[in-house]
């Protein structure tokens, strides 16, 4: 859309390999959507990406970028995600983090990437390359105020669903992780100032329960130093309690092993 009213009657906007030059028209309706209006914007990066003259203004919405041209290569590439992330929606690809880690193992390779080495401190890394890779980020989350921001520097994704269906297999990891990173780009209750949020809403007996925190600002900057506690109760009254730890920018994690 041409005027920022317009792009405001969407929740979610798809860029797939866009030349961010021409989207310099857009720039002050993209920032506003993203910082006003907390709209979300989903980057797939490829070869038509990479090749464009960089647009500082725009790689600044990213989670990462890369800092010249022609940083894309074709090659195979297999995704893992990274382990503080494994019960992102977007990544989360089975039930359990051995589970997850498993189908992420078993999926076709990406046949791109684009090579980011500029990663913004306020970034969330989800999913990196690996077989060749090194640690190239492959997923990455960004906030700007209530506005999302999600990147892919891989492509594509339809093996996941057309080489394992032909295969005879299970080709259901293609609807999650597209399922998930529209829920999760859309659903707007997680932007509250503080919030604390359970890895799952029921634990099995035995697994690891997980938990995240974020405290934010009015103005969505994080707030640094928070201090959170996470108390545990069974059913015969006796408690455990964990501080969180800070792991990013306006984030807090807290992890309570193995219960009984």
């Amino acid at each position: 859309p041409s005027r920022l009213t317009e792009l405001n009657r969407y929740d979610l906007v798809i860029l797939h390999d866009r030349d961010p030059a021409s989207l310099t028209p857009a720039r002050e309706s993209i920032q506003s959507y993203l910082n006003d209006r907390g709209g979300a914007l989903w980057v797939l990066m490829g070869e038509r990406f990479a090749r464009s003259t960089p647009q500082e203004w725009f790689n600044a919405l990213l989670p990462f970028a890369p800092t010249g041209v022609s940083q894309f290569r074709y090659a195979e590439f297999h995704g893992e995600p990274v382990e503080g992330a494994l019960y992102h929606p977007v990544v989360r690809l089975a039930d359990d983090q051995t589970g997850i880690r498993e189908v992420w193992s078993k999926m076709p390779p990406f046949a791109s990437v684009v090579d980011c080495d500029r990663v913004s401190p306020r970034a969330t890394i989800l999913a990196q390359l690996v077989g060749g890779g090194g640690s190239t980020p492959a997923i990455g989350t960004i906030r700007h105020g209530p506005g999302k921001v999600l990147a892919f520097a891989t492509l594509p994704f339809w093996p996941w669903s057309f080489v394992t269906q032909g295969f005879g297999e299970d080709n259901s990891a293609y609807g999650k992780i597209i399922d998930g990173s529209i829920s999760w780009l859309t659903v707007r209750d997680d932007v509250e100032p503080i919030r604390i949020v359970p890895d799952k809403r029921v634990f099995t007996r035995g697994e690891s329960a997980g938990f995240t925190g974020s405290a934010y600002d009015p103005g969505f900057r994080p707030l640094p130093s928070v201090n959170g506690r996470v108390s545990l109760t069974d059913s015969a009254g006796r408690t455990q309690e964990l501080d969180f730890r800070p792991t990013g920018e306006g984030v807090y994690r807290v992890e309570f092993a193995a219960l009984s």
